[in-house]
């Protein structure tokens, strides 16, 4: 049943002061932030440098030895030789395991570019070099890999541009016009041999430009361990919770970086804080290199420092109930990037790994307790050397002139009132003792880290007093080998590994990616968009592997097996070449093909003296053979010809046939319908016709019966009018008459 939570997720947004003070609480219960870590850091490295402090000070007496066993220095530069071979002489320390047929050749490429990308691009072995010293003294080396956006500014020079041509590079986001030449070409015509009237034509410019290209850089570099800090709850370093990073960085440094002026005039000077026990000064402070200043004013306000934290958490930032990772650049209250990421930059090295711990111990864990007990060891056998060469005196009081004891010179007079006045204190010399002491904790040393002489190879001496044999050293040398490859073994799983994926990482994720490398003398072009990001990874160091020496021995031996295993065609040229390339692998020379030839096909038989007249007699036959067959393949052939001819022909008459059948039909058909369209058309138009002649007809009477009647209407009317005068007369005359 799933669960169901009673708590609603608050929809409020975390304030920069919130994001800031949880940052600031998980450093302070972090670890490497002023705690036992730090601590110890400080103590293994002045145990590392031989410092009289910590344990190591002498007691405060005069004339005492002061002298300090250097047993981690020791071990540690033991180690480091063989630890650069492995890493940074081999190029498949770390491998990109395909997932198909289809990414086989992806992974290869991967492979070879993150090497070059670290070795070549970027100063891969004192990357390495530093971080994994900086492990086996003081249990932890950090590397950080990220990408770094540059603009790249180059000057170009444009002539003859149209208007079009100079609109389009103003538009380019890309293109900084600098200067601009409008040139006005002018053309005179030549009319009857006579030049006419100048004509301007359209003008033109030369322009002067910056292209602007953005690059991105995968930088890998390394970082002071006391500038760490990471939560308590961590085991694995792909799954950290909580991570940052607090770097010195001066106020033209946040400018420059582009963070707004008038927020990093906020931030209050930086103070270092984290550095509490002094790990940069013990670092530093042995050559006389570094000096505290207490005073943190400037009198360059540009140059004042503060203390830049780059941090990756784990927070609900948005309110939503759910934490998200987020990498956050900061300083003091000031936030100043606040982005959403799948994963943090840093890959850390630790020698020797505690169960479910992230940091486990160094060689200074192993030897810093036997250090104590040499330098102690060490001290006595010195003072005891010092008073057996300038032994305590016996004088009798009063007797003895202290002045010409206490201020002895060669032929010096030493005056005494008796000759017995004087006398020495016998010492017992301890040297036998000492250094056998010293001697036994020296092999505790190297049982205890596996660092020991035949490690480093013996000496003649060394090996006639050894009475295990040549077979026997070469044992004990193999089993103190695998102690180191041990610690190899983890740094490539932990550290290498991370910083591999780290790379590819950066690669697949930013547009610029296209590279060419040089691999075995030849030139790559790689794309690494085509590329995953979680490729899986196989490593190829530690338990197993063996010296160089050993290497090379085993890949003579193979050669030497198939020189005689060729003679029964076991073994092909490729297999041969294959074995040579381990060889000079090996060697430590990479580019195989300086030195020989990849086979290219089956090698040559050698001749047989019977071969020229077999050889003769079966040309001649297959001549003859190829001659008859060639005929008789031309009579076939001829005769397949003439009937494909023939159907051919009878093939097309048919079809010819068919079409002018098909063509009347058709004509017919168009005949039939154009006649019936034609009939139709005709009939339509006579009725038009009809309709026509209807309509002027009764229109036409209807005219003329208006018109009629109107002629009646004007006669009645004239009728009547004349009616009426002619009987006004007659009532006249009357009238007069009567």
């Amino acid at each position: 049943m799933a669960y169901e939570s009673k708590t609603k997720p608050s929809s409020k947004t975390m304030t920069d002061g919130e994001l800031c003070a949880l940052i600031d609480h998980e450093r302070e219960n972090g670890i490497g932030f002023a705690d036992q870590l730090s601590s110890d850091r400080a103590k293994a490295m002045a145990y590392y440098l031989g410092e009289a402090s910590h344990e190591l000070t002498p007691p405060a007496i005069d004339g005492r030895s002061k002298v300090v066993s250097k047993d981690l220095m020791e071990v540690v530069e033991a180690a480091m030789p063989s630890l650069m071979r492995m890493f940074c002489s081999a190029d498949d320390v770390i491998r990109f395991e395909p997932e198909g047929p289809e990414d086989e050749k992806n992974t290869t490429d991967a492979t070879e570019y993150c090497g070059w990308v670290l070795f070549r691009k970027n100063n891969g072995f004192m990357v390495l070099h530093d971080a994994i010293k900086s492990a086996l003294i003081s249990r932890m080396g950090v590397v950080k890999v990220y990408c770094e956006e540059a603009w790249d500014e180059r000057e170009a020079h444009y002539a003859g541009l149209d208007d079009l041509d100079l609109q389009a590079l103003q538009a380019d986001d890309t293109i900084e016009v600098a200067e601009i030449e409008e040139v006005l070409p002018v053309e005179v015509q030549v009319v009857n041999g006579q030049p006419g009237q100048p004509q301007t034509q359209q003008p033109t410019y030369n322009v002067t430009a910056k292209i602007k290209t953005k690059k991105h850089t995968i930088v890998v570099e390394g970082v002071p361990p006391e500038e760490i800090w990471f939560s308590k709850d961590s085991r694995e370093i792909d799954k950290l919770r909580c991570i940052g990073q607090n770097t010195p960085r001066t106020v033209s440094d946040l400018i420059s970086l582009g963070y707004d002026p008038d927020k990093v005039a906020e931030i209050p000077t930086g103070d270092d804080e984290g550095d509490t026990y002094g790990e940069r000064l013990e670092r530093e402070s042995y050559d006389g290199s570094y000096t505290y200043d207490d005073d943190a004013d400037t009198a360059d306000p540009s140059q004042r420092v503060v203390i830049l934290q780059l941090v990756y958490i784990k927070v609900d930032y948005d309110g939503d109930g759910i934490s998200e990772y987020r990498r956050i650049v900061k300083a003091g209250n000031v936030v100043f990037e606040n982005d959403i990421v799948q994963d943090h930059e840093f890959a850390l090295a630790c020698p020797n790994l505690m169960p479910y711990k992230l940091i486990g111990l160094s060689l200074w864990d192993q030897v810093e307790d036997l250090q104590r007990i040499n330098t102690a060891i060490t001290r006595q056998y010195l003072d005891n050397l010092y008073l057996a060469n300038n032994p305590q005196k016996v004088v009798v009081a009063g007797e003895v002139n202290l002045d010409d004891l206490l201020n002895p010179r060669p032929g010096g007079l030493i005056r005494a009132n008796s000759p017995d006045a004087i006398r020495e204190l016998t010492t017992t010399d301890i040297g036998p003792q000492a250094q056998a002491a010293i001697q036994y904790f020296t092999g505790v040393r190297d049982n205890r880290t596996g660092i020991r002489q035949f490690s480093q190879g013996l000496v003649g001496e060394e090996l006639s007093k050894s009475q295990v044999g040549s077979e026997g050293v070469a044992m004990l040398q193999d089993q103190a080998d695998q102690r180191l490859e041990l610690i190899a073994r983890v740094l490539a799983e932990t550290f290498i590994a991370r910083i591999y994926r780290l790379i590819l990482k950066n690669a697949t994720q930013y547009p610029d990616r296209q590279a060419q490398m040089r691999v075995n003398g030849e030139w790559l072009q790689i794309d690494p968009q085509a590329w995953k990001e979680n490729y899986a990874m196989s490593v190829s160091i530690g338990i197993g592997t063996s010296s160089k020496a050993k290497q090379i021995q085993n890949a003579q031996m193979l050669i030497a097996i198939q020189q005689q295993a060729a003679q029964y065609g076991l073994v092909q040229p490729q297999n041969g070449y294959n074995a040579l390339e381990d060889l000079l692998a090996a060697m430590g020379k990479k580019d195989v093909s300086r030195y020989f030839t990849p086979p290219q096909g089956p090698p040559p038989q050698a001749p047989d003296p019977n071969a020229a007249a077999m050889a003769k007699v079966q040309a001649e036959s297959q001549a003859k053979m190829a001659e008859l067959q060639q005929q008789g393949q031309l009579q076939a052939q001829k005769q397949q010809g003439d009937i494909a001819v023939e159907q051919m022909k009878q093939q097309a008459q048919a079809e010819q046939s068919h079409a002018e059948t098909q063509l009347e039909a058709q004509r017919d058909s168009l005949k039939m319908q154009n006649d019936k369209e034609l009939a139709q058309f005709k009939a339509d138009l006579d009725y038009k016709l009809a309709v026509i002649k209807a309509q002027m007809s009764q229109d036409t009477a209807i005219e003329v019966a208006r018109i009629n009647a109107e002629a009646k209407i004007a006669s009645a009317k004239a009728m009547g009018a004349k009616d009426a005068s002619t009987a006004d007369q007659d009532i006249a005359y009357q009238e007069n008459r009567e």
